[in-house]
Parts: structure tokens; C-alpha cells; sequence
């Protein structure tokens, strides 16, 4: 028989005082202790006493705590509880933060350094921000919340995920006391995402395709009958599902390792209630290498220069280490570079790179981009139209300024582009491709 333990609650503070407070009761903590370096699994059940009678009955979890909070719960077989009825917690009734509890126990309390207009929006958003990046699934119990109350919650937490970047979708179990009818819930959630949209971002427009991309980008939605009596069996099966592919992308996290995320999270959703919690980099922190070695790698740099393909190995091997350090979780190697490196690479947006058939020399060469003097990795050669094939590969962030970098190119070469290119390629362009016709009419 397990019990809830409180893990995060919501007090105020006294009158004219900063507040409220997020309470992380450091003592609940044990249950991951316990667990140690074994990897649960772990499934965030958000409702009220829907849930309390259903999860009490199928996993023998008994004994909740006597403030609405976020517990804590081992329900066996390698699995974790993260309990969410903060939402419950009503403004007037939110127990007053003691620094000295009478009951025992050490706590640490989290300045909330953003107001809120209720209660119910801070436990939404930690449920987004704090906790559901950490679970492997995420039930919830529709009869506790009702169906619009529950669509607005995903409708926020989609936000949330617009923000992280889509690394991995959400698996969400809606349960029901009888489920809606088919297409129900995807076209209510659908309109109303598609409303919060057009308020929170007036000047773009999004399509009904734009918005459902967003929606499967974002959660792996399952609804699920409590009359069914093999609703758990549906459950596992779901779980065990999201463990296999959150294994893939490096998300099968130690109960240590666990522990240390939950705490970077609270703690970064104080300052930030709308940021998105940084895994990579918060392991990495957790995990770092020590910092002479950055000394001794720049010393190692200065003294050879250039440096020859031995030597580069060795400050291939610093950066792996730097990107692996002992102890991290696998991530894929396009999630590490956005996570720790991406930022540090400045681009002027308008470089190009040209690649033509090898053997001949052509006239005349462009060595640099002519705007940030950015040297090309290879020659640029502009050949003439009678030529062997050539492609124009653009690459940057900003197709606008694409275009007009090859207006101004055109401008300095003092002769048409389009006659000197058969195809024109363009990548990482907004994931865009610019063929040949659409260069000759914007640039011409």
C-alpha cells in the first residue's frame, strides 16, 4: 500500500510580503532516493476524486495528504506517481508559509517572481512546465475537470510546447466516464487552440492545417472508458509505449537523475513560469566536466596552431566530452547542438556556398560573402551559361534576406544571376526551397 507525499505546495505569504510561495518539501524526496540509479517509470495522474477512486483502487495508493499539493508516490513495479491536485487549491483557503514547520521536515520556498490571475493557472502551468517534460504519461481524469476545463488545460500546455521546440510529443490519456463522440474532442480542441492563437499572436495567421500540426507536434492523445474494466491494462499499455520511445530520444532518466530535473524545474519556474525547462543543459550542469580543462584545451589551441589532424582529434575529443559528459543520458546529436551550441553561432543570414563540377578553374571568384566578408568554405566560381552543371546551394534563417542578398550580389557582380545557375537549392531556409523560377522573379 503506498501513500501520497507532498512534494510541491502552493502557501501565501504573510500581508504586504512577497508571495506566494511554491513549497518543495525536500523530505519526499526519499522515493527517489530509494529507487536510486534504477530508471521508473513515471506517469503524471492529474484530477480530483474521479481519480483518488480509480488509482486508489487499481494501485493500492492510499493515504493523500491533507493540502492539495503535488504528490509523490512508488505504486510498485518500477513506477512513479506524480499526483496532481494543486488545481483543487482554492485562493482563500491557501495555508500560510511557515519557514519552521511544526510537524518537521526541511523545505525550500520558491519566490513566485510573476503574479498570476488565480490558483488554477499556476498549477496548470507547473503541470506543463515542471512536470509533464518528466513523465512518461499523463493521465487525466476528465469527470474532475469536465471536458471544456480540460481542453483549455491542453490548449496551454501546447503553448508550452510551441516554446521546447516539439522535442517529443506528450502521451495523454483522457479517461471518461463514457467517451465523447468520435471527432469531438479533436474539433473542440482544434477551435479552441485555434482562438488562443489568433489572441496571443494578432499579426500571423494560422491555417487549420498550421493548428493541427501544432496539436500532433505537441501530444499523442488516447481517450479511455473508466467503465471498461481493462482501462489499467490500456494504461500499461500506453506507458510501456512512452517508455520505448522516450528511451530513443534519451528520456529514460534515473530516479537521481530525476530528482535533480524535478529540482531544476521548480526552481527555474519560479523566476520563469513560461519557460521551458532545458533537460540537456540541466543535466549537463548536473554532470559537468571541470572547468580546468577549458584552460588547458585554449592553451593547447594557442601553442598549435595550425593545428594537424592529431591534434584536431584532441579538441574533437574535449568537444564530446563537453556535449557527453559521464553519467548524461544519450541524446540525439541534433538536440545537443540546439541545446548547448546553436547559440553561440552567429550568421549574417545571407551566405551562400556554390557547388560546381571539380577540375576547372572559372572566373570570376567570390572567396567571402560580400556582406558579413564571412569566408566560403570553398571558391565561389560563377561560370558562364554554356558551362557544365552548376547549383547554387542558399543557406540561413531568414528567406527575405536571402533574397536580398542575392539582389545585392546581383548589384555587384553587375549581371544577371539567373544566367549562371542551372538549379538553385535553398535549406534551412524556413524550411523552404527556392527553385530557379522563384529566383529569377524575385531577383531579376
Amino acid at each position: 500500500m503506498a501513500h501520497v507525499q507532498p512534494l510541491f505546495e502552493l502557501q501565501s505569504s504573510a500581508p504586504g510580503m512577497p508571495g506566494p510561495y511554491i513549497v518543495e518539501n525536500l523530505a519526499c524526496y526519499h522515493v527517489l532516493d530509494k529507487i536510486g540509479q534504477k530508471k521508473p517509470r513515471t506517469m503524471l495522474v492529474l484530477g480530483g476524486a474521479c481519480k483518488r477512486q480509480h488509482i486508489s483502487s487499481a494501485y493500492s495508493l492510499y493515504g493523500y495528504p491533507k493540502v492539495h499539493s503535488v504528490g509523490i508516490a512508488d505504486v510498485g513495479d518500477n513506477t512513479l506517481a506524480l499526483d496532481g491536485e494543486l488545481h483543487l487549491q482554492k485562493h482563500d483557503q491557501l495555508p500560510r508559509f511557515q519557514e519552521k514547520r511544526p510537524f518537521g521536515g526541511g523545505c525550500h520556498a520558491h519566490i513566485l517572481e510573476q503574479g498570476f490571475s488565480r490558483e488554477g493557472s499556476i498549477a496548470h502551468q507547473l503541470y506543463a512546465n515542471v512536470l509533464s517534460p518528466l513523465s512518461d504519461i499523463i493521465l487525466i481524469f476528465v469527470p474532475d475537470f469536465g471536458l471544456d476545463i480540460a481542453i483549455e488545460m491542453l490548449c496551454s500546455w501546447m503553448r508550452s510546447a510551441m516554446g521546447a521546440g516539439f522535442h517529443i510529443a506528450s502521451r495523454v490519456l483522457l479517461l471518461h466516464d463514457s467517451i465523447p463522440a468520435e471527432f469531438e474532442i479533436k474539433n473542440r480542441l482544434l477551435a479552441s487552440f485555434a482562438s488562443k492563437l489568433r489572441k496571443s499572436d494578432p499579426l500571423r495567421s494560422y491555417t487549420s492545417a498550421d493548428t493541427q500540426s501544432i496539436i500532433e507536434n505537441a501530444f499523442h492523445m488516447t481517450s479511455v472508458s473508466l467503465d471498461d474494466c481493462t482501462w489499467r491494462a490500456q494504461v500499461e499499455a500506453e506507458l510501456n509505449a512512452a517508455r520505448a520511445h522516450r528511451k530513443q530520444e534519451g528520456m529514460d532518466f534515473t530516479a537521481h537523475q530525476m530528482k535533480y530535473l524535478l529540482r531544476a524545474a521548480i526552481r527555474q519556474y519560479a523566476q520563469d513560469p513560461l519557460a521551458p525547462l532545458d533537460i540537456i543543459r540541466s543535466l549537463k550542469q548536473q554532470h559537468a566536466p571541470d572547468s580546468n580543462y577549458s584552460d588547458a584545451i585554449r592553451d593547447f589551441l594557442q601553442i598549435h596552431q595550425p593545428i594537424s589532424d592529431i591534434e584536431a582529434s584532441i579538441v574533437a575529443s574535449a568537444l564530446n566530452l563537453d556535449a557527453h559528459p559521464p553519467g548524461t543520458p544519450w541524446f540525439p546529436p541534433e538536440r545537443i547542438f540546439q541545446s548547448l551550441y546553436q547559440g553561440l553561432i552567429e550568421d549574417c543570414g545571407r551566405c551562400i556556398t556554390a557547388h560546381a563540377t571539380s577540375g576547372q578553374s572559372y572566373r570570376p571568384q567570390v572567396k567571402s560573402c560580400p556582406l558579413c566578408q564571412s569566408p566560403n568554405s570553398s571558391p565561389f566560381f560563377i561560370k558562364p551559361p554554356t558551362a557544365s552543371a552548376i547549383a547554387l546551394n542558399l543557406r540561413g534563417t531568414n528567406p527575405v534576406k536571402i533574397i536580398q542578398f542575392l539582389k545585392d550580389l546581383r548589384r555587384s557582380v553587375g549581371f544577371p544571376l539567373q544566367d549562371c545557375f542551372d538549379i538553385v537549392i535553398g535549406s534551412e531556409a524556413g524550411k523552404s526551397t527556392f527553385g530557379f523560377s522563384n529566383m529569377r522573379a524575385n531577383v531579376s
